[in-house]
């Protein structure tokens, strides 16, 4: 393992599971079943810059739009309710727009060259939903332009847009399925197969592409292990699997980069290193070339001062990561060194977590 990450802040900032996090350039999001959204300075004060009980059945997803000088954050309630909010004089504003319900995950898209701005949306029973995202003269505004209609009918749990000129879409679906749709026209593309056990659970968990838009990673269960392949967007093939050194010659042979589910993928700003996230307790850091392991981070709530551990926290407790997002260099200045790329989690033990990749400039 060539790579190491120093642990710069703990906050136990949420009074139950932390299930999404997310990080544009004015701070940190954090999302949790307690129906609260909140942001964190990037430069590490302990209270939160905004803190908004949303819903009180809880929050899962977040993420944020952010163009000339505009934020606009979006998260998603276990009602199926779509929250959106613009940031303006510190303040998270509420906005008013007719969504679609029976929400579940959501993406912004940045539209590059001529492309349109968007919000896309997966939906309970399958479809997703895409409006088109316009500002004028300060205001903000959604259309709705179409519904991707997935032909199983079956639960979509994670989407992703790839941030180039010919973008696509990646929807994962329950069954095991991700299918891709081309941006500008919302025509499908390709469908892939999850090459893991096919059990009561094949969910894809979540699908990222990387930064150039080649390579799309797919999370998937495998009976009770977390599988992670990668596929050439281009040609609609299948480029890999990532594997964890392991003593299990069983998980050794299916395939497995996690001992449990993982519910999260990132790539750094290169798309050199791909970061996954488990049930294990364990991230890891990965070498897209050579798909072995540079670094796993667990998650211990031994990490934690005396003072955060309660009742409902103890030494038995699964703190597995939920969600985590890599940021770039010189984002967050806490510890007065910000020249190398950083990492978020979240998880089940109620904290966001941020490290650095030591070493190095």
């Amino acid at each position: 393992m060539g790579k190491q990450f120093i642990s710069t802040q703990i906050i136990r900032g949420h009074k139950s599971d932390v299930y999404d996090v997310a990080v544009c350039s004015k701070f940190t999001v954090s999302v949790s079943g307690d129906g609260h959204i909140k942001t964190w300075s990037h430069k590490g004060e302990e209270e939160p810059v905004n803190d908004i009980l949303v819903d009180s059945l809880g929050l899962h997803h977040v993420d944020f739009w952010e163009n000339d000088g505009i934020l606009i954050i979006g998260t998603v309630a276990f009602s199926g309710i779509l929250y959106l909010f613009q940031y303006i004089d510190n303040e998270l504003v509420p906005l008013n727009c007719e969504l679609k319900k029976n929400n579940w995950a959501l993406k912004f898209h940045v539209g590059v060259e001529d492309q349109k701005h968007r919000l896309l949306t997966t939906q309970h029973n399958g479809s997703a939903e895409v409006y088109e995202l316009t500002v004028e003269e300060g205001k903000f505004s959604l259309q709705h332009e179409k519904t991707l209609e997935d032909l199983n009918r079956t639960f979509a749990l994670s989407i992703d847009v790839s941030s180039t000129e010919d973008s696509k879409i990646a929807i994962g679906y329950m069954n095991g399925t991700v299918s891709l749709y081309d941006f500008r026209t919302l025509r499908s593309s390709y469908t892939f197969t999850s090459t893991a056990i096919k059990s009561e659970s094949s969910a894809v968990r979540c699908v990222k592409f990387s930064p150039g838009g080649t390579l799309l990673a797919v999370a998937s269960d495998s009976e009770s292990y977390g599988t992670i392949s990668l596929y050439d967007v281009k040609f609609g093939e299948m480029a890999g699997s990532l594997i964890a050194p392991t003593n299990s010659n069983h998980a050794i042979g299916a395939g497995f980069a996690h001992e449990r589910w993982c519910f999260s993928l990132d790539f750094n700003q290169d798309g050199s290193f791909l970061a996954s996230g488990g049930m294990d307790q364990k991230v890891r850091i990965w070498d897209v070339t050579t798909r072995e392991v540079e670094a796993t981070i667990t998650m211990a709530l031994t990490d934690l001062p005396d003072d955060k551990l309660t009742d409902d926290l103890n030494s038995n407790s699964n703190i597995g990561c939920l969600s985590l997002k890599y940021f770039g260099k010189g984002i967050r200045q806490i510890d007065g060194d910000d020249r190398n790329e950083g990492l978020v989690l979240v998880g089940l033990d109620q904290s966001v977590r941020w490290y650095r990749e030591a070493g190095g400039v």
